[in-house]
């Protein structure tokens, strides 16, 4: 793919195949190497979701929510939240929402009596688990001066941290409804999306990546991942990648920076400088959409997606030690139509990956990668 092409992320309105066709390099025209597989032991379980999009764990790893779109029918004006059990992997509750499609949603504390939701149209709001409904709405869509795009939860702070498609960053306590604007990129004409926004796993740093083009010719210009402490709510640093697109970043230490993204990107960069420490570009696969850290180890989950002819979309997850810059286990390859690896998660505890694939979720076993 030439710098002045297109690139794309995963939108819930464009048809997945269309966009990882576009995102992989048409340069590279050598088939892309089957990773090896690891043998992770693994189960596919069946959601009722017509395709989901967005998978968290709680916090003592015991549950799941998942969170997507039904079959919309006559009404847009009912979606589905799922709570499954993992301990036998059993949906326990569904949760019916106002909007046929839901873009994420965690529990708000260990005890998981209740959920933030972010829909389609852009509202946040808490959910009451016991009783099913909705008790209060942070974000409401139909003001239209302030709607979210994507937004992350801080369960310490008990904070949301969310990015407009104006090109506004917000933080919100959930408690009291306080909200501060960290930054606007209102009147940047470069400005087209956020493509992540992310607390780091301590929760003591936040990022969110900017998506640039420039506006009379469409030329993609970049990202900018712009890093706050989240003490203070002070910006730290921002970092360019000049016409090139991180797609997700994760914090390795209080000194260090992943930053992966189409065309190979994975580098490391340095907190404080935004310096490249690092380059491993090329060394997974063509579009690397996702990072995810394993806890209490150096090493992280990177989700990775491309195109083979007849065979679809193709996805696999590498576990990738930060401090070798070795893989060290690697998912089956996924095959695919739509929603291969539209989003993962790793379980609080470690032991687990929970990948998207439809309306299924695949579950592997990561204790098989560190001889547990």
């Amino acid at each position: 793919m030439s710098k002045s092409q297109k690139f794309c992320l995963p939108l819930i309105s464009v048809p997945l195949t269309l966009l990882v066709s576009s995102c992989i390099s048409a340069s590279n025209s050598a088939p892309v190497p089957i990773p090896e597989s690891s043998g992770l032991a693994s189960q596919s379980i069946k959601s009722d979701l017509r395709e989901i999009i967005e998978v968290n764990f709680a916090n003592d790893s015991n549950r799941i929510l998942i969170t997507g779109k039904v079959d919309a029918g006559p009404s847009l004006n009912s979606g589905a939240i799922e709570i499954w059990d993992t301990s036998d992997w059993q949906l326990v509750q569904t949760l019916t929402t106002d909007w046929y499609i839901n873009r994420w949603a965690s529990f708000t504390s260990p005890s998981g009596e209740e959920i933030v939701l972010l829909d389609e149209e852009g509202e946040i709001s808490l959910w009451d688990v016991s009783s099913g409904e909705k008790t209060q709405i942070l974000v409401d869509s139909e003001e239209r001066d302030i709607f979210a795009d994507k937004v992350d939860y801080s369960s310490s702070q008990q904070v949301l941290a969310f990015g407009t498609p104006l090109g506004q960053l917000f933080w919100l306590d959930i408690r009291t409804g306080e909200r501060i604007q960290l930054l606007s990129l209102e009147e940047d004409e470069t400005f087209r999306l956020w493509s992540n926004v992310v607390f780091s796993a301590d929760e003591k740093y936040f990022a969110a990546i900017a998506v640039r083009y420039a506006p009379e010719t469409d030329e993609r210009l970049g990202t900018i991942t712009y890093i706050f402490d989240t003490e203070t709510w002070e910006e730290i640093i921002s970092i360019p990648f000049n016409g090139e697109n991180a797609l997700d970043v994760a914090f390795l230490d209080d000194n260090r920076l992943l930053l992966a993204g189409n065309e190979g990107v994975l580098e490391v960069r340095d907190l404080q400088t935004g310096l490249l420490v690092q380059d491993f570009r090329g060394e997974l696969y063509p579009l690397n959409m996702s990072i995810d850290p394993v806890p209490n180890s150096e090493t992280f989950a990177i989700s990775t997606v491309w195109t083979e002819g007849m065979y679809g979309i193709l996805g696999t997850v590498s576990l990738w030690n930060s401090a070798s810059g070795e893989v060290v286990c690697t998912t089956d390859v996924v095959t695919g139509t739509a929603g291969v690896n539209r989003d993962m998660d790793v379980s609080p505890d470690g032991k687990t990956l929970a990948t998207t694939h439809g309306s299924e979720l695949i579950i592997w076993d990561l204790e098989q990668c560190f001889g547990r």
